[in-house]
């Protein structure tokens, strides 16, 4: 009875982790894993210097993040603003999937939790913006419908946002290609770099002092299709003709309300 209720419910979890989906979790407790700043230095693809810019590594600390964890920050000495991006941008923290050996999430209504420090930091009146690239396409989104906060000089409660599926939450700042197909719905599926970044400083101003981060989570669960309800909805049924017959095989019938 017990056994074939569990194989339902099992399988409706197997079913829910579609490919795709998955948990990324940086606690920082063990090193900065491959985060790092972007320095845009003024050269076109494929100059010296790196594709535009330079990728400085990003300073791990073991301790002293949100319950004494570890953490990172990174500073004004190693980002510069993004201009070919519109608006322009700073991208504080960025990573590429590809730099941990890793494939391309689907963050599609995902859900994005993370805790945000200042030191001797001036936003400018900018924002703070998750953002996502798809690098196949080259197409770059950052979340501009909900703008997170950071806590000055300590850390504070974790924010908790779900990245919405909706175009009028994001802002597309680049694309490699004028011609490039810049469907967010795409975009989101395939999510090779993301990080955080400001936007909406006065031009030419750069946001300045120490920027860290902890404890980010992105997660991101399949809506229940037909397959999985139909799948739920085997499982269950099955357990529970399998516990009635058990009942009464024991002289136990079940009750009923009329």
């Amino acid at each position: 009875m017990t056994a074939s209720l569990l194989r339902g419910f099992l399988l409706s979890c197997i079913v829910t982790g579609g490919v795709g989906h998955a948990a990324v979790v940086d606690s920082f407790d063990h090193g900065p894993g491959e985060w790092r700043s972007y320095d845009f230095n003024g050269m076109p693809f494929g100059d010296e210097g790196g594709n535009g810019g330079i990728y400085y590594p990003v300073t791990w600390q073991p301790s002293g993040g949100v319950g004494d964890s570890g953490y990172v920050w990174s500073d004004d000495s190693r980002w510069r603003i993004d201009t070919p991006e519109t608006p322009d941008s700073i991208l504080a923290f960025i990573i590429y999937r590809e730099w941990m050996g890793a494939s391309a999430l689907d963050l599609r209504n995902a859900v994005m939790s993370v805790n945000l420090r200042g030191d001797d930091f001036d936003l400018k009146g900018a924002t703070i913006n998750f953002w996502v690239l798809n690098n196949t396409l080259g197409v770059r989104y950052h979340y501009t419908g909900a703008p997170l906060n950071f806590t000055s000089g300590a850390w504070g409660s974790s924010q908790n946002v779900k990245l919405l599926n909706d175009s009028s939450m994001w802002t597309l700042s680049w694309q490699r290609y004028a011609d490039t197909v810049t469907n967010l719905d795409t975009v989101l599926g395939g999510v090779d770099s993301y990080g955080f970044s400001f936007l909406h400083f006065p031009h030419g101003v750069e946001v300045t002092g120490r920027f860290a981060m902890d404890q980010l989570v992105l997660s991101s669960v399949p809506e229940p299709s037909g397959f999985l309800m139909l799948a739920l909805g085997a499982g269950f049924l099955g357990g529970w003709s399998h516990l009635q017959n058990g009942r009464r095989a024991q002289g136990v019938s079940g009750s009923s309300s009329g």
